[in-house]
């Protein structure tokens, strides 16, 4: 063993899935009894707000409408969220994190997580006012990450903008989630979801090489509470 591991051990967590709340399938209590049976820590990321969505289509009425309904339930269960977050959260044994997914064409989509209770949903119109947002949480002794996530995809059709990264927040971006691998544009789970391909100008490489420093992790982005 590498002198610098000689003493830890690995967790192993989902941070970013869905559940009913917002749009999905399955409770978050059975999310939460799932997640326990094979994890050590979890977030049940919900659908909360989409600044930028395309409204102006009558072509893209349906997903309008249907990603609205989902921000209304989340906004309308937020409170009970909370609450059950909390009853599963065991120190030193499962750890839960309170947390929602924030939608953008122009900057890609983000996760925001809260370290504790306390956080409320951010309805930012930029990447610029979420970071203000969570700083004046932080001076309220709240920590929290803004992690982007499924970077891959084109810019402007919610992949990751790597010229208005930074890595405050960002410790971390996903490179590996049911949408594929954003590794590189060569990477061997190309992107498949409707949302378009895989572009080299968002993936994680691309990003090293515009001389960003970030590491990397993995979710489902499942949408049936397991």
């Amino acid at each position: 063993m590498l002198t610098a591991y000689r003493g830890l051990r690995p967790f192993w967590g989902d941070i970013h899935n869905h559940c009913s709340v917002g749009y999905g399938h399955g409770s978050i209590e059975d999310a939460f009894q799932n997640a326990r049976l094979q994890l050590d820590f979890a977030c049940i990321t919900v659908h909360a707000h989409w600044p930028d969505i395309p409204d102006s289509s009558p072509r893209l009425a349906p997903v309008v409408n249907y990603h609205q309904r989902g921000f209304a339930r989340t906004a309308e269960q937020w409170q009970r969220l909370t609450e059950v977050v909390e009853a599963n959260n065991e120190s030193g044994d499962f750890v839960t994190f309170h947390g929602f997914e924030w939608h953008s064409l122009r900057y890609g989509d983000h996760n925001v997580y809260f370290r504790e209770a306390g956080g409320d949903i951010v309805r930012a119109a930029s990447l610029e006012e979420m970071r203000a947002q969570l700083r004046d949480y932080r001076t309220q002794g709240l920590e929290s990450m803004l992690l982007p996530h499924h970077i891959g995809y084109r810019q402007g059709y919610r992949g990751i903008n790597w010229s208005t990264f930074t890595s405050e927040f960002s410790p971390v971006v996903e490179i590996m989630s049911m949408h594929g691998t954003s590794e590189s544009d060569d990477a061997p789970q190309p992107y498949l979801h409707t949302m378009g391909p895989l572009d080299w100008h968002s993936s994680y490489q691309y990003g090293l090489a515009q001389g960003h420093v970030t590491g990397v992790f993995g979710s489902t982005d499942h949408h049936s509470a397991h």
